[in-house]
């Protein structure tokens, strides 16, 4: 016989919407970045990498709990991702994964160069992560003409020398193409110390996780029955990236 239905309901909100009738009381204790910080248990993880880090790529965030839980009426609770610099949930990964970049970069002594192809949100998420940093330069590939006002002014209005940020004619798929010619050729990649930023990166899919587990732990009445309660979840999404982070072993079991 499936389990009960726990009655509680999850919509992860990824831009900063306006919803009637909210009432944000807070979540139950704890926040996400401690669920971020894990990762500490990791075997042969170097003694200085983990909670600075996360507090140190959480310290723009305007909301001190980073990943908000507002709950509403019958069972429906708003986990709010839009509390970064850009208000996309993007600012979540991205600012981690800089921070990790910048730490072992600085470790080794080398210097890399990240190509982004965007449609809005996660070129500004990746240049506010990384602007500024003295080991890493960062190319951004928009299509002109086909982002928000306000996103094309928060990639092109950044003055740092190591933020390039280029007008593209076609949509972001059409974009896509030369930067993906660009990383099969594994020579030429090698040769320039090229990465990217985009959602092939495996870091922004670990971060993602973290505030799918946070919303199932604060949303699910109990953590004592077996098998685990269920929390619908929906992800309003345009190319399902933000999905990754669900497919886990408590995905697979507790989140729908």
């Amino acid at each position: 016989r499936p389990p009960p239905r726990c009655g509680a309901a999850l919509l992860l909100q990824p831009e900063a919407w306006t919803l009637p009738g909210a009432s944000c009381a807070p979540a139950r204790a704890g926040r996400s970045r401690r669920a971020l910080s894990a990762s500490q248990a990791a075997p042969r993880r170097p003694q200085s990498l983990g909670p600075d880090l996360i507090d140190r790529a959480f310290s723009r965030f305007r909301h001190k709990e980073v990943v908000h839980l507002c709950r509403l009426r019958n069972g429906l609770n708003v986990l709010e991702l839009w509390h970064g610099v850009t208000y996309a949930f993007k600012d979540l990964s991205l600012c981690c994964t800089a921070q990790f970049l910048q730490y072992f970069l600085e470790k080794r002594k080398k210097h890399i160069t990240v190509v982004v192809g965007t449609s809005g949100d996660t070129g500004s998420a990746a240049i506010e992560s990384v602007q500024g940093a003295k080991n890493v330069d960062i190319i951004v590939l928009l299509p002109k003409g086909r982002c928000t006002k306000i996103q094309e002014l928060q990639m092109t209005t950044v003055l740092r020398e190591n933020v390039h940020v280029f007008g593209v004619e076609g949509n972001s798929d059409e974009l896509d193409e030369p930067i993906k010619a660009v990383f099969a050729d594994v020579a030429f990649v090698k040769k320039h110390n090229l990465m990217s930023l985009n959602s092939i990166n495996w870091s922004r899919v670990l971060v993602q996780m973290a505030h799918h587990f946070f919303a199932y732990f604060q949303c699910a009445p109990s953590l004592d029955t077996h098998p685990l309660p269920p929390v619908e979840v929906v992800v309003p999404t345009g190319a399902a990236g933000n999905l990754a982070g669900k497919e886990t072993p408590l995905g697979g079991k507790g989140l729908s």
